[in-house]
């Protein structure tokens, strides 16, 4: 029983140390394609101009001053409807082969990171 018991640990630590080359799991390169769909989304909803919400009075108005603040407030909520269908109207296609060599790109600079070998450290630090 305890050979078998270190049959296991030896061959963990093999495959754990060995010298293959890493590659990423399929949940990464999901995790990778997901953050760059949500970069591009959130760059696109960025070119969208936000309303700004009129300022509200600091002081009792009259009726003029009321109907100037009504108006202005139904001109931002028209504007913030228009905002809204604006960012519901973004639309990114991930099937582009752009989009694909970005990712391909995102995966492969990422399982060179994984594979690339541990810094020795400096002889600074070490002192």
């Amino acid at each position: 029983m305890k050979k078998i018991v270190m049959m296991f640990a030896v061959a963990a630590m093999m495959v754990a140390c060995g010298t293959g080359v890493k590659t990423a799991t399929q949940e990464q390169k999901d995790s990778i394609k997901n953050a760059l769909y949500e970069q591009q989304y959130e760059a696109a909803k960025a070119a969208i101009e936000a309303p700004v919400a009129p300022e509200a009075p600091a002081e009792e108005l009259d009726e003029a001053g009321k109907a100037a603040y009504a108006e202005a407030q139904a001109a931002y909520d028209a504007a913030v409807a228009q905002y809204n269908e604006a960012v519901a109207a973004i639309s990114i296609d991930s099937t582009t082969e752009a989009f694909k060599a970005e990712v391909d790109a995102a995966v492969k600079a990422f399982e060179e990171a994984l594979n690339k070998p541990a810094e020795e450290p400096k002889a600074e630090e070490q002192k």
